[in-house]
């Protein structure tokens, strides 16, 4: 950031730009609660089967078996976990044309697929799967140097969209997350505290059975997308 912007402003403008089109915000983020819910479902089913078919006493109601799948399969929960990843990707992506165009996306819910395009996909899955197992070797160092090498990738995804926006796609994924690093020195401390200053709000959205959620959530990936529109300007 040439010029210091306070997290005020960073939220102000926000607001500002999803003032009078917060359907439109909800809608972009709808696409990984939907697939949140179908996963839970899908996985509900087939425990429900397979305990039926074995006859290990049939099925508890009391147990939760969408946790306990994921649990005791990590190839499912790590393939979740990746898809997930694609859908908030898609959603930065969203909301950083939204706020640089200052206009409010004509199709939202198509933006929230848009890593699944020829597009991005490579691209996703790669620095995903990069920053995955970076994050993961450097915290078998320690936690916290893990923690902070997840904030030094956080803008890599976005680095590469510009890239690929402005006709550089020959940018490496090794050279994305490499920027991201470099954008982020001096600057990790301000996105640990931007995301700690939602936590009151999230506090707050639990309290209507979640349903705040609706109104957070973009909120935030509206606010990160626009931590990097100034980290870069």
């Amino acid at each position: 950031m040439k010029n210091t912007v306070t997290r005020r402003q960073l939220k102000t403008e926000v607001k500002t730009a999803l003032k009078g089109n917060w359907g439109k915000a909800i809608l972009l983020n709808l696409v990984p609660i939907i697939f949140s819910l179908i996963v839970a479902i899908a996985v509900i089913i087939v425990t429900v089967a397979v305990t039926t078919v074995a006859g290990s006493g049939g099925f508890d109601p009391t147990a939760n078996p969408a946790s306990s799948a994921t649990q005791d399969n990590p190839a499912l929960s790590f393939g979740t976990s990746i898809i997930e990843s694609f859908f908030s990707v898609a959603i930065s992506y969203g909301f950083l044309d939204w706020l640089r165009q200052s206009k409010a996306l004509e199709h939202p819910f198509k933006s929230g697929l848009q890593t699944f395009s020829r597009k991005y996909f490579t691209s996703t899955l790669a620095i995903t799967l990069l920053t995955y197992i970076f994050t993961f070797l450097w915290t078998l160092l320690f936690v916290i140097p893990g923690i902070i090498k997840s904030f030094s990738y956080s803008q890599a995804f976005l680095v590469y969209k510009d890239a690929v926006d402005h006709d550089n796609a020959d940018m490496s994924y090794l050279a994305a997350i490499t920027k991201s690093r470099e954008l982020m020195n001096g600057h990790k401390w301000e996105y640990f505290v931007l995301q700690l200053s939602f936590i009151g709000w999230a506090i707050l959205a639990v309290i209507p059975l979640g349903l705040g959620f609706l109104w957070l959530t973009p909120y935030i990936n509206a606010t990160n997308a626009n931590f990097y529109r100034h980290l870069t300007e």
